[in-house]
């Protein structure tokens, strides 16, 4: 893979960023707390799908890198690990990135079914500036990256 073929992947990948955010936002606007059971629903995908897009582009990182993807069982947790440590993701996104994991494994595992505003709020409220910091870093991460 070269530069700028990493550079197309992860600019789409952020273009779906800012798509699922927006589609998160049209569900969930400032100063509403009472949503319907699917608009909890749509706002639990949309988070899951945001997560995912986010760990796309650490992979295809860390693959452009040379780093071999974890197969493991907790294979996400360690794929998270690696990207800190590596300076990938910085320390003021690992916890928010952390946040959206957890929330994404209990989705995958349908222990979301019940979550509610309460739960969603939080994951919601941040989303919006890990998006644009994540791009930054990303970004940078572009800029100074060599080409195979």
């Amino acid at each position: 893979m070269t530069k700028d073929e990493l550079a197309k992947y992860c600019n789409s990948e952020l273009a779906k960023l800012d798509s699922i955010t927006d589609n998160i936002f049209s569900v969930a606007t400032t100063g509403k707390t009472e949503f319907t059971v699917i608009e909890l629903a749509a706002m639990s995908a949309f988070i899951h799908y945001f997560y995912a897009a986010v760990e796309n582009i650490i992979r295809k990182i860390l693959k452009f890198d040379g780093i071999s993807e974890q197969s493991e069982e907790n294979a996400h947790q360690k794929l998270l690990k690696t990207a800190g440590e590596l300076g990938i993701i910085p320390p003021d996104l690992f916890q928010p990135l952390s946040n959206l994991l957890a929330f994404r494994n209990a989705f995958v595992l349908t222990q979301t079914e019940n979550a509610g505003w309460t739960e969603l709020s939080p994951l919601v409220s941040e989303l919006e500036g890990f998006r644009k910091h994540f791009r930054q870093e990303v970004i940078e991460y572009l800029a100074v990256v060599d080409n195979e």
